[in-house]
């Protein structure tokens, strides 16, 4: 029996999915099986596929389209190995990513769940996409986000199968951020903090296809997570808790107060139910404050000193740079940036 098997549904994936074949096959990890479940593709994906003479390559073609968290689940259930890699088919793994997953894996037990960092090709090439390392900063991200890129995984098949875990149909496209709250609830996880995948970004991505319904699988998970803390998740505390990983700016107090308001709510919500560990809950709080506060065009030292009395300190923000700080806290005195016209 293999010692890992990789999981690589395809559909419609002529473009890349050779590039993504070669990566696996010339691994420095040799003992793998690789399967390939081609979810009724109508273009040149199989030719592609069954042109690799391997015998470590093991192809299933679906009848009918089915989606892919059903190729993902039927992977599951074909997987032989004692580990589970992840692999999607417009992305490259670098030469010795299993082996290092591998090797970490056999010498943590109680860990069940492996990512990566990764780095960007196609459009936006060349960011690296640094993901929480521990399983504290792990635990702590699924506030609010994926802390693995999905691709990139390896996962413990015992883990699985004890807790009898698979990815739920109904949570796609946001099947893999369902599963590894899940997976983080009965076992330990790790980012091996290294560029071991290149991810590739383009217009056809899920993401982009259907971020609609991704935001709103994403939104029930956190709702989840946040009730936990005995806090209720209404759509106002939807919209709000949005807000914390936006990106665009901030216009008003009024917003930039509310933001900071319920992060203090998060704050002594886990003070009472100790569900997330410290100090990496405190170090989470701290960095959202810190990019509240960047983010708003109307920072004054008063909407400064509201936060603070609720023990939420953007300069405590571990990982920000000095210089950073120093900037924000010249704008905050400057009564914040002019809003944009």
């Amino acid at each position: 029996m293999p010692l890992v098997s990789v999981i690589l549904p395809v559909y419609n994936s002529e473009k890349y999915v050779g590039a993504a074949i070669q990566s696996i096959l010339t691994q420095s990890w040799r003992d793998l099986e690789l399967i390939v479940i081609d979810d009724a593709s109508t273009d040149q994906t199989l030719a592609v596929v069954r042109s690799f003479e391997d015998e470590r390559i093991r192809v299933v073609r679906k009848e009918r389209n089915t989606g892919y968290t059903v190729s993902l689940n039927q992977g599951l259930s074909l997987a032989r190995g004692k580990y589970i890699a992840r692999m999607d088919a417009d992305d490259v793994s670098l030469p010795e990513r299993l082996e290092r997953q591998v090797r970490f894996l056999e010498q943590n037990a109680d860990h069940g769940l492996c990512g990566t960092w990764v780095k960007t090709v196609g459009e936006q090439a060349g960011m690296i996409k640094k993901y929480p390392v521990t399983h504290a900063e792990i635990s702590v991200e699924l506030l609010v986000k994926s802390p693995f890129c999905h691709p990139s995984v390896m996962l413990r098949k015992q883990v699985l199968e004890a807790n009898r875990l698979q990815y739920d149909p109904s949570r796609e496209p946001a099947e893999d951020y369902h599963l590894w709250v899940q997976l983080v609830g009965c076992t330990r996880a790790y980012n091996l903090p290294e560029v071991l995948l290149h991810y590739r970004i383009h217009p056809a991505q899920v993401s982009r296809e259907r971020g609609g319904r991704q935001q709103q699988v994403t939104s029930q998970v956190q709702g989840g997570l946040v009730q936990k803390l005995n806090i209720p998740f209404t759509d106002e505390e939807k919209q709000l808790h949005a807000g914390l990983v936006s990106t665009e700016r901030i216009g008003d107090g009024r917003q930039t107060r509310a933001l900071i308001g319920w992060l203090g709510r998060l704050k002594e919500a886990n003070r009472v139910a100790r569900i997330f560990p410290e100090p990496a809950f405190g170090n989470f709080i701290h960095y959202y404050a810190f990019r509240t506060y960047s983010r708003s065009l109307a920072l004054t030292p008063g909407l400064l000193l509201f936060g603070l009395r609720r023990g939420l300190s953007p300069f405590a923000a571990a990982g920000v740079p000095l210089l950073k700080k120093g900037k924000l806290l010249l704008k905050c005195l400057a009564g914040g940036y002019p809003k944009v016209q």
